[in-house]
């Protein structure tokens, strides 16, 4: 399994998202275009200001600090269904920060729930909002996803 950093170097076609606390190996979500920037068609890195606050991969337990390169970098993902493996939050309208968040092209996010491990509950890896003026609903569906690629693990697919 591989950080990040690491999955940065080794440049892959594609890679598997996954849980990254000791002991869980849970399957988030597959990433199968990457190009040498480590973007991808399917789930874009995007640059998000003002995001909640994400831990990066737990070694030993221990939380990292994230590096200033992916501050504020994240997965965009645009249907629940993409993944493989995803624990919400309860909805809620406040999280630390009150600042306003904004994806780089300036679309406001608002925010709504925490993404942690559906096996261990480990997180937030992630959050999920409405973006700009997507029709919300009690049932979650319009909800854009948001997953930091510190807070998981890579599993290279060959």
């Amino acid at each position: 399994m591989l950080k990040y950093q690491q999955l940065k170097q080794s440049k892959p076609q594609s890679a598997i998202l996954r849980c990254s606390s000791t002991g869980c190996n849970c399957r988030i979500l597959e990433v199968k275009d990457f190009n040498s920037d480590l973007q991808s068609n399917d789930f874009p890195l995007t640059k998000i200001t003002n995001a909640p606050k994400m831990p990066q991969t737990i070694e030993l337990g221990n939380e990292e600090a994230l590096s200033d390169e992916s501050q504020g970098l994240f997965y965009s993902v645009d249907d629940m269904w993409s993944f493989d493996n995803i624990g919400v939050s309860k909805t809620t309208e406040k999280f630390e920060g009150t600042e306003e968040i904004k994806t780089e092209a300036g679309e406001t996010i608002y925010f709504q729930r925490y993404l942690i491990c559906a096996d261990c509950d480990r997180g937030p890896i992630g959050f999920a909002g409405y973006l700009g003026d997507a029709k919300r609903s009690d049932d979650g569906s319009g909800l854009h996803y948001f997953i930091h690629p510190e807070s998981v693990r890579y599993e290279i697919k060959r």
